[in-house]
């Protein structure tokens, strides 16, 4: 199981979320085709030559429309959700030598197996269905590449479950010195902890930094002025559901490694009440959220 749900708390609904264990969702799994519903689409890349490519990632219920192959080095990724339900597109790096079967084997079986055979490089989190989220940019390494949508659909299951993996390979070499973009701060997640930059006003290019020993992710939910947050983390983490479910998704950056991965994401949050938080299991499938690891935020008025 990785980040995002819990086989010891109710399903959750996070970047990584909707693990379960059923022996014919599992057969069902290894059957269902690796891309989309749609046909593949070539990455969209800035005018700037000098600019990172920006590739789109379509989401619907339940597949993503992919490139096929995608430059290696800094990579900026939207992904826009064309369906009706939430979406999110977490990336792994596949060890060299895994198989897209071997990989899917491993997300049904024990806990966090899939850290086994790949390693988490972030990628956009949860976006409402018919929205457009922010970018986030990461660096990616060239190698064989899956992306997985974890959040539940009808019934529980997860849309993974449901056929929603993808894949693409990273090819050339990418350019070892490319930095990152300058930001406006820095969030930086450990275990269990989530620090917002000094004065956040949420409109720029902002860090996001995974400084702790187990994967980290930067879910962003709006919640209404007289929202309890205790209410939307209960739904987020599975205690108890409502619908419709009060918060908005405003994207995130999906899990990223510890010990220092890292990505960036470019945000332009309208002011109002929101809640950053990880729902990342740890190897006690305990969700990171309800370790603490969530802060509340309010972005003021210009």
């Amino acid at each position: 199981m990785g980040p995002g749900i819990s086989t010891m708390q109710a399903p959750v609904v996070s970047t990584l979320s909707g693990r379960l264990r059923m022996a014919a969702v599992s057969v069902c799994l290894l059957s269902v085709a690796c891309a989309g519903p749609g046909e593949a689409t070539a990455p969209r890349t800035n005018t700037n030559s000098s600019d990172p490519p920006t590739i789109s990632i379509v989401a619907e219920d339940y597949g993503f429309q992919l490139p096929e192959t995608v430059p290696a080095g800094r990579v900026r990724f939207r992904l826009t959700n064309q369906g009706f339900e939430a979406h999110a597109a977490q990336l792994y790096r596949l060890d060299e030598g895994v198989s897209l079967n071997r990989f899917r084997e491993s997300m049904d079986i024990g806990v966090t197996r899939e850290r086994e055979v790949a390693t988490v490089v972030g990628g956009p989190a949860n976006v409402d269905g018919g929205e457009m989220g922010p970018v986030v940019e990461v660096r990616l390494e060239p190698g064989d590449y899956a992306v997985v949508c974890w959040l539940l659909g009808p019934g529980g299951f997860p849309h993974a479950y449901r056929g929603m993996v993808g894949t693409f390979r990273v090819t050339g070499q990418g350019d070892s010195k490319s930095s990152a973009p300058s930001t406006e701060g820095t969030f930086e997640l450990s275990d269990y902890e989530i620090r917002v930059p000094d004065n956040f006003d949420g409109t720029g290019t902002f860090g996001v930094v995974n400084r702790g020993a187990e994967w980290h992710e930067l879910v962003i939910l709006e919640i209404g002025k007289r929202q309890s947050p205790d209410e939307a983390i209960a739904h987020v983490t599975g205690i108890e559901r409502q619908y419709p479910k009060p918060y908005t998704s405003r994207g995130g950056v999906s899990a990223v490694e510890s010990g220092g991965g890292e990505a960036t994401i470019d945000l332009a949050l309208r002011p109002g009440r929101y809640l950053f938080l990880c729902a990342v299991p740890d190897a006690y499938e305990v969700l990171h959220a309800n370790r603490g690891m969530w802060t509340e935020v309010t972005v003021p008025e210009a």
